[in-house]
């Protein structure tokens, strides 16, 4: 088993090591600064230790784990990186699909093959699969979001991490973008009745299709961009007012990173029940 020191997840799994920068959250990966420290070892190529590498014998992993586990997927890489075979990427949520005991969540800056391979490959929902995207600013929330609400799954959760500008998420939280009503409080009783919370009303587009999670964290490592502390209590307001569990993985106070720090007095680590 791959203990890993990622505060929201018990385990990692890594079918599939490495991959190319996409956006503005790629600057300063975590996972190729580690793939160039393990270069020629653990699976890591000499000459080009952050290649998308398969890792066949690493599939079966998942059957050998007994006790039950979050584990996140490809935590040193992307599962639907263009260069990983629709074949491959079906026989990893094959394990996922075979090992009911654990939850498996899988985060990707690359929702559009996403949507597209659980449309060609997978029919319904996975039950015990977890899928997120990150979202490092506005423009990644705007672009990524509405495709992973389009993709059937037990929780969709999204990663703010490294978080580099401010983020309004409330109208994919479930909040109402005409009147600020959360959706726990508009409902689907008074929708029945033809009654809604404003003229502008959205909840009942978003209520079935919302987010479950929000994960944010600062960036870290020594060439890490800052912050803003007022962009994570926005961030904490916002899941708050939508009653939708917040994690708060890490930010810098005092010029350090702090793991699991305490905002406004109390240390953030909610899950969704699933």
């Amino acid at each position: 088993m791959r203990r890993t020191n990622i505060e929201w997840a018990d385990a990692v799994w890594n079918p599939i090591t490495g991959c190319t920068p996409v956006s503005e959250g790629c600057q300063n990966c975590y996972a190729k600064r580690m793939a160039y420290r393990l270069r020629g070892r653990c699976g890591y190529p000499q000459d080009e230790p952050f290649m998308v590498t398969l890792h066949e014998d690493r599939l079966l992993e998942p059957y050998r784990w007994r006790k039950p586990l979050r584990v996140f997927v490809c935590s040193m890489s992307d599962l639907f990186h263009p260069d990983v075979p629709d074949e491959f990427i079906f026989r990893v949520l094959l394990t996922v699909k075979q090992n009911p005991q654990h939850i498996f969540m899988i985060l990707t800056k690359r929702p559009e093959r996403m949507q597209d391979f659980f449309k060609r490959c997978i029919h319904g929902t996975i039950k015990n699969l977890w899928l997120g995207v990150t979202v490092e600013n506005q423009k990644m929330a705007n672009k990524r979001i509405p495709i992973l609400l389009q993709i059937p799954a037990t929780v969709r959760f999204v990663s703010c991490e490294p978080l580099l500008d401010p983020v309004d998420l409330s109208k994919w939280l479930g909040i109402c973008e005409g009147c600020g009503m959360p959706a726990t409080k508009c409902g689907p009783v008074l929708w029945r009745k033809g009654q809604k919370c404003c003229p502008e009303c959205t909840h009942d587009f978003y209520l079935n299709w919302s987010l479950n999670w929000v994960i944010v964290g600062g960036e870290t490592g020594p060439k890490r961009r800052p912050a803003n502390i007022q962009w994570i209590r926005s961030l904490r307001d916002q899941c708050v007012a939508a009653g939708v569990p917040f994690f708060l993985k890490q930010m810098e106070i005092s010029g350090r990173i702090v793991k699991m720090p305490e905002l406004d007095g109390k240390i953030w680590n909610e899950y969704p029940s699933a």
